[in-house]
């Protein structure tokens, strides 16, 4: 179920310092706005609020994928009206053309980096049943890092996430995919070393996931959000 406009409107209104950035987890799946002092990114949309469709004006919009819970084509077009950046791999892009300005597509690959004035995405590998998913880096303008692992399996070389990025956040799934479960999440962690880590793409699971992590890396804090919930994270 969608969540309310309400809360779409809610962090696109949110004034921030320097030194904050928000986030809104607003499906189950592994849908985030993320709101920087001067930037509006939108992960994987699906299930936002139809009213807000046309009054969000992100940035960038960034899809993983393109299952169906990750991307809805008829919401990517109406974001694309206000001139929003899309940024997904190949597949996707190839799928957008004719539907939305070329000048606004962005093809990412693993290993790339797509820049935006201050704000910086980079594509990293996933390990999902799709041609090319990816998970996602983003370096705010106010220098912090957020790993977004969106649905994929836990991986080895999320340990180069962490030993040369070294993300403040981590999301992270707990289930829902292939391979997901909060094992599996806090296995991910172990490798990220983020400072904060966010479980997601789940309907349970949340508090096992917390225990886990708060027995085995006890210096790593746990934030739980529920679909609609605003944080605000500050160095």
């Amino acid at each position: 179920m969608p969540i309310s406009a309400s809360k779409i409107n809610e962090i696109k209104s949110l004034e921030l310092n320097e030194n904050q950035v928000a986030l809104l987890w607003y499906n189950t799946y592994s849908g985030f706005i993320f709101k920087t002092p001067k930037y509006l990114i939108v992960v994987d949309p699906v299930d936002l609020p139809e009213e807000s469709l046309d009054k969000l004006e992100p940035d960038i919009v960034f899809i993983s994928h393109e299952h169906y819970d990750h991307y809805d084509k008829n919401s990517v077009i109406k974001l694309a009206k206000n001139r929003s950046r899309i940024v997904a791999p190949r597949h996707i892009i190839s799928d957008l053309k004719g539907s939305v300005p070329g000048d606004l597509l962005y093809t990412l690959r693993a290993g790339e980096t797509y820049k935006h004035g201050e704000l910086e995405l980079i594509g990293f590998k996933a390990v999902h049943p799709s041609p090319e998913p990816l998970t996602l880096i983003v370096r705010t303008d106010n220098d912090i890092t957020i790993y977004h692992a969106i649905d994929s399996a836990t991986f080895d070389d999320m340990k180069i996430v962490g030993e040369k990025y070294k993300p403040d956040i981590a999301i992270v799934p707990i289930g829902i995919a292939p391979r997901t479960s909060p094992r599996e999440g806090a296995r991910a962690v172990s490798m990220i070393k983020p400072k904060i880590a966010i479980p997601h793409h789940a309907t349970g699971g949340f508090n096992e996931f917390a225990k886990i992590i708060s027995g085995n890396l006890p210096e790593i804090r746990v934030k739980i959000l529920e679909p609609g919930d605003i944080w605000i994270y500050g160095k």
